[in-house]
């Protein structure tokens, strides 16, 4: 679902980047494992994020969750889930796309 149109997207991605510029960055317990798994790096996920796409917006519980599509610094096809709590982005999930 994406209901915000090209404007609401281009806002949300902006706001994304600016919380991961100042670092208030979460990963829950998780996150956390599945990032460790997937062997991408910090660098890796911003690439997602400055250069990639919202391809899927929901509300599983009580904040909104991002789900991003782009390349990692290699080339390789990432998903990257995240949901924004005030300041704080709380990074759900990232891997890299088979």
């Amino acid at each position: 679902m994406l209901p915000q149109g090209r404007k609401g997207e281009k806002r949300s991605l902006e706001r994304i980047r600016q919380i991961w510029k100042t670092g208030a960055v979460v990963l829950p317990p998780h996150g956390d494992e599945r990032y460790e798994q997937s062997r991408l790096s910090d660098l890796d996920i911003w690439n997602v994020l400055k250069h990639g796409r919202i391809i899927k917006i929901d509300k599983p519980v009580d904040l909104t969750r991002y789900t991003l599509r782009g390349r990692s610094i290699d080339g390789s096809s990432v998903i990257c889930a995240l949901e924004i709590d005030g300041s704080e982005l709380i990074l759900i999930t990232v891997y890299e796309e088979l």
